[in-house]
């Protein structure tokens, strides 16, 4: 039986009903049959025992239908125009995911884990608080749309334990892959010598006389102006006292830093403040620019030029993440190895119709590790 590579996703928190939102409804075609009319019709083909491990019954329509319920009466409240094929789909899944997880959580308890209740109850308050902050009554509103209760939350969050625990203990297993050499390393910096490129960076700082709206008046405008010429006029040819002026009449938060915008790439300022900044020297100051945000008096910084970074000054660094990538692989190798045995030996039995693209299914997908290293700041 293929394993898919992230089980989590099947454990999930909430339960495991799939929400079928107008997302869904985005991929059916605009001629697709009209949608059944109620739970009944859509589950009509779900039989008594849903699934089988070992010959045994390990899943009955009972149990499926609280399963899937939620996320069917959402999706049907929603409008979404649900076809059997979709609704088959997902129930194949579901099905599927429900009795993996019971193989493992009963694998990690003959392998004598235990769960941290405390822990796990922490999580449930921390769930609880976050759905509060963002809304009074959410988190009850939640467990009620999904049929569940607090303790069928806590129920989870202790599987999920189990289930972390034993993939640890699996990953425990993995060799210790060979170091990434220097030639290892060097054929990765050829492969992917746009990443090792810092683009062009400009740097500035300014003084902004904002207009009093977005749509200004000629009035207005000329009012502006005359106070950007005015400051303009108050600032030191050297402008040693640029910082100090903008921190006193700046209009924009930069003001804090003396007007300081730090770098930025080219591109990133709208198109009349880029212009006179790129006519400028390092250290000059230009008189008022006009953008839609009011004048700005600009003052130009260093410039650092677009650039690849040397290989030896970013080796140890690629050599670092290249480790980090083939520990994972291995990890992963051995864990998805010994949960494939696991479901081997269960011998699950869905018994549902197979969904098209089960039928072929995709190469699994490999994750890209946390951090690249390469690209220089």
């Amino acid at each position: 039986m293929k394993f898919f590579k992230s089980l989590f996703s099947a454990l999930a928190i909430f339960g495991m009903a799939i929400c079928l939102t107008a997302q869904d409804a985005a991929a059916v075609p605009e001629e697709a049959p009209a949608a059944p009319a109620s739970l009944d019709a859509l589950v009509a083909f779900v039989p008594e025992v849903v699934a089988t491990k070992n010959g045994e019954v390990a899943l009955t329509r009972e149990q499926f239908i609280k399963e899937i319920k939620p996320a069917l009466e959402g999706a049907l409240a929603q409008g979404v125009p649900l076809s059997p094929e979709m609704v088959q789909g997902y129930a194949y899944q579901i099905a599927e995911s429900l009795v993996m997880r019971g193989v493992l959580v009963g694998a990690a308890q003959t392998a004598g884990f235990k769960a941290d209740e405390a822990q796990a109850k922490q999580i449930l308050d921390n769930m609880k608080k976050q759905a509060e902050q963002q809304q009074p009554g959410m988190f009850a509103a939640q467990l009620a749309q999904l049929g569940m209760t607090e303790d069928d939350i806590l129920a989870r969050i202790c599987e999920q334990q189990l289930v972390q625990q034993l993939q640890e203990s699996f990953a425990a297993k993995a060799e210790k892959p060979a170091a990434t050499t220097e030639e290892e390393a060097k054929k990765f910096y050829d492969e992917n010598i746009d990443q090792m490129r810092t683009p062009k960076l400009l740097s500035a700082s300014h003084i902004l006389v904002q207009f009093p709206s977005q749509s200004p008046t000629d009035d207005e405008k000329a009012a502006a102006l005359k106070k950007a010429q005015d400051i303009r006029a108050s600032i030191a040819e050297d402008g040693s006292n640029f910082a100090e002026t903008a921190a006193a009449q700046s209009d924009c938060p930069s003001k804090q830093k003396g007007g300081d915008l730090g770098q930025f790439p080219v591109g990133a300022m709208v198109a009349e403040f880029e212009e006179a900044l790129l006519k400028l020297n390092e250290g000059e100051i230009s008189d008022p620019v006009e953008t839609i945000f009011g004048y700005h008096i600009i003052k130009a910084g260093a410039t650092q030029e677009e650039k690849t970074t040397p290989f030896e000054e970013i080796k140890d660094r690629i050599i670092s993440y290249l480790d980090n990538v083939k520990a994972e692989e291995a990890t992963s190798t051995v864990i998805n190895a010994e949960m494939e045995k696991l479901m081997d030996d269960a011998k699950i039995e869905v018994l549902l119709p197979v969904p098209a693209m089960d039928e072929e299914p995709e190469a699994p997908v490999e994750e890209a590790p946390e951090e690249a290293p390469v690209k220089a700041e």
